[in-house]
């Protein structure tokens, strides 16, 4: 009883203390004025439109020919506005595969900070995707390509030993977003998971084709849409932005140039207003003359749906800033490479987004609390779930187990806070015995 009273009088005392303590910080908060949060700005010193011998440079690179013409702009920056608008708005849904590549140049010393740490990716990096979109519904496959990643999994075998060759199944990641739940599936490992709710790695690759395309999505795409990153919002700045008064051939594909002092855009009117090719200035200082900082290159235009022009080849080319290496200012860094083989727009069937697990996938079942392996017959489903093996914060759980009631849990705890409290009484008395019969008291 005495333990007890002791318990609820310090559980009392630190509450106390607990709620002193939010009552002062809440009191501080709402007296202490609020930081306004200071607006991201990819700007450097605006000191004009890029000169002639820059807009040279933006037109030399490898993958795209770029010529400039005689020919007269004809579109002013609202109307390529509304053009851009007008395949935006009648853009719904996707579901494109594709492999990406990347291609690494160069190691700075921010490279080979990160590679003794781990942290730096392959230099040739690749992988393969298929990725839908449908309101909130989503849908990603991922298989990594990476050659030499692969190449670190196969152990050298010994001299004069044949080996023969093995067949594995591919190591693919599935997930599907219904827009209720995720369901995440590995097919060679036989093994899947359900949660409720959307796992935001669910966008990490596919949002790679979704730059290409500049179509903002993700937690961060209200804020995107906000920034010139965002075309349509380039496009309503003509106090920042100007259409140039001679067009580009791009890949023999007349463009209206739309440029501000960091930033150049070449638009194709004649097939949905599409970027065929965007490229940003970077300065470190405003004495420094602008470097090239990166230039996207998109190619092999296809038009999956009425109005609505997609690329089916695209290119990042990044450049070294004095921020990566100073002595390597300006210099190609990396080439990143996305391949598309299948492009659907406006016509992703809803089945896609949900994953039915194949016989025998051990499923660990998140929404339901319980692990299960999927038997052959959809019948007995229901009847795997409803005998499988509970799931308690996150544990796998012995069959059979149920939840104790709170009498039960305590009585737990009051046995073993007994068991403690004679275990420490024993050990004390033992330890008095020793000490008297060293001193040679009976």
């Amino acid at each position: 009883m005495r333990f007890f009273l002791f318990s609820l009088c310090l559980s009392l005392t630190c509450l106390g203390l607990g709620s002193v303590y939010l009552f002062a910080q809440t009191t501080d908060s709402a007296t202490r004025p609020a930081k306004t949060p200071e607006p991201a700005d990819t700007r450097g010193p605006s000191v004009g439109l890029p000169t002639p011998a820059m807009l040279a440079r933006l037109r030399k690179s490898e993958f795209q020919t770029v010529e400039n013409t005689d020919q007269q702009a004809t579109l002013s920056l609202g109307e390529l506005r509304q053009a851009q608008l007008a395949w935006r708005n009648a853009f719904k849904s996707i579901h494109v595969d594709f492999i990406y590549s990347l291609d690494r140049r160069i190691e700075t010393p921010y490279d080979q900070r990160l590679k003794k740490t781990g942290g730096l990716v392959p230099a040739d990096l690749s992988y393969a995707v298929s990725f839908a979109v449908k309101d909130e519904k989503m849908y990603e496959t991922y298989q990594d390509l990476t050659r030499s990643t692969a190449a670190r999994r196969v152990q050298r075998p010994k001299q004069n030993v044949q080996l023969q060759p093995r067949k594995q199944k591919p190591i693919v990641f599935k997930w599907a977003f219904n827009g209720k739940e995720t369901k995440d599936y590995e097919e060679w490992a036989a093994v899947g998971e359900v949660r409720s709710g959307r796992n935001e790695g669910i966008i990490q690759h596919g949002l790679q084709y979704f730059t290409t395309v500049q179509i903002p999505h993700g937690p961060g795409a209200e804020t995107e849409k906000k920034t010139d990153l965002y075309p349509p919002e380039a496009l309503a700045r003509p106090q920042e932005y100007t259409v140039l008064p001679k067009l580009d051939r791009v890949d023999g594909q007349l463009c209206h140039v739309v440029a501000s002092d960091y930033h150049v855009m070449w638009l194709d009117a004649q097939h949905g207003c599409c970027v065929r090719r965007r490229a940003w200035l970077v300065r470190d200082s405003a004495n420094e003359a602008p470097v090239i900082q990166f230039i996207n290159i998109a190619k092999d235009f296809t038009e999956p749906a009425k109005g609505i022009w997609f690329p089916r080849l695209w290119y990042c080319l990044r450049f070294c800033d004095a921020s990566m290496s100073p002595s390597q200012r300006g210099k190609l860094y990396s080439v990143d490479k996305i391949a598309v083989s299948s492009i659907n727009v406006n016509n992703v069937r809803d089945n896609l987004f949900d994953i039915n697990f194949p016989p025998g996938t051990k499923v660990a079942d998140e929404v339901h609390k319980t692990q299960y392996i999927v038997p052959h017959g959809e019948e007995l489903l229901e009847k795997a779930i409803a005998e499988g093996r509970p799931i308690v914060n996150g544990r796998v759980m012995s069959p059979g187990w149920r939840p104790r009631s709170l009498f039960w849990q305590c009585l737990w705890f009051a046995n073993a806070v007994l068991i403690l409290g004679i275990g420490a009484f024993l050990l004390v008395r033992f330890i008095r015995k020793a000490r008297n019969a060293q001193l040679g008291n009976p």
